[in-house]
């Protein structure tokens, strides 16, 4: 797939561990997300006492390929990859893994809601409202295309995260993308990303 631009539509940023108290209103820190690092050295974070999330699994980014085994929740500041957060090792993992753009969503980030109108077939509703991506799943994008077609479909590399492509993302794409138009793999890798989110291919 080296031969096509690759815009990856699903991709986050681990926040650093002062960036809510840093960058939130005043008015909203005491109840903003928190770092904490507990007795063990496990970082996560922290809202109203409760546990939000952790630094582990959402920054293991190649470990599943490496060393299956070690993927876990638990992560300690110094095991975050440096791309997780910072610009220039992240510009330097996106070109190891051919990719040259990406849409990056919090790891904390609140959730989209959206309410369908009962009216409308959902696979209608699908094809003027929602875009979904894809990582590895082949049948799961066979099916989405035939029943809800392409425009709407984005690769997703989910980078950081443990699950992600990264660093394989071309080698997965040109498994999945083998059987597919020259028209249909530009729209799933890189047209309908870049008109979504306005990137200047």
């Amino acid at each position: 797939m080296t031969d096509t631009p690759i815009i990856s539509a699903d991709s986050h940023v681990v926040e650093p561990a002062d960036f809510w108290q840093r960058h939130i209103d005043k008015e909203y820190r005491a109840r903003a997300p928190h770092a904490f690092t507990g007795d063990d050295g496990n970082a996560a974070f922290v809202v109203d006492g409760k546990p939000l999330g952790s630094v582990g699994a959402p920054s293991q980014v190649g470990l599943r390929f490496d060393e299956p085994g070690a993927v876990s929740f638990e992560a300690k500041w110094e095991d975050v990859r440096p791309g997780c957060s910072e610009p220039v090792p992240r510009l330097a993992d996106m070109q190891r893994d051919g990719i040259n753009g990406e849409v990056i969503f919090p790891t904390l980030g609140a959730r989209l809601y959206g309410v369908i109108d009962g009216d409308r077939l959902p696979s209608d509703f699908f094809r003027t409202n929602i875009y979904l991506t894809f990582q590895e799943d082949k049948l799961g994008l066979d099916a989405l295309s035939a029943s809800i077609g392409v425009d709407t479909l984005m690769f997703g590399s989910d980078y950081p995260h443990a699950e992600s492509t990264w660093p394989r993302s071309q080698q997965f794409l040109g498994e999945l993308l083998a059987d597919k138009t020259p028209g249909d793999c530009a729209k799933l890798t890189h047209d309908t990303a870049a008109a979504l989110f306005g990137f200047d291919l």
